[in-house]
C-alpha cells in the first residue's frame, strides 16, 4: 500500500487469549510511531482520542504521516495478555 505526506494511516491489532483464541480486552494497549527523523510519539488507549476500540480486543490508531521517509511502528499490550508487535511503512512524498 502507498501512503503520501499527509495522509491518516489505521495501525490496527486483534488481541486474543493464547489458549482459547478467544477475543480479549487488555489493562493497556499502546502505539508507537517513530519519524524518519527519529522523533518518537506514544498513544495510549484510553488517553488519546485517536485511540479506539471498535470490538472486544480490537484496537486501532489514527496516525498522520506529515514527513517522508520510513516510519516504525510498535503496539504493545499488557494485562492478562501481553505481547508485542512491530512493523515499518513507506510514505512518499506527493508530486504536487
Amino acid at each position: 500500500m502507498t501512503f503520501y505526506v499527509g495522509d491518516t494511516v489505521r495501525l490496527s491489532t486483534d488481541i486474543a487469549d493464547p489458549d482459547t483464541e478467544a477475543a480479549v480486552d487488555p489493562s493497556a494497549v499502546t502505539f508507537k510511531v517513530k519519524s524518519p527523523s527519529s522523533v518518537t510519539t506514544t498513544y495510549i488507549y484510553g488517553t488519546h482520542t485517536n485511540v479506539s476500540k471498535s470490538a472486544v480486543g480490537a484496537y486501532h490508531a489514527d496516525i498522520e504521516v506529515d514527513q517522508a521517509g520510513r516510519w516504525l511502528w510498535r503496539i504493545e499490550v499488557e494485562g492478562t495478555v501481553s505481547g508485542v508487535d512491530e512493523g515499518a511503512l513507506l510514505v512518499t512524498a506527493s508530486q504536487f
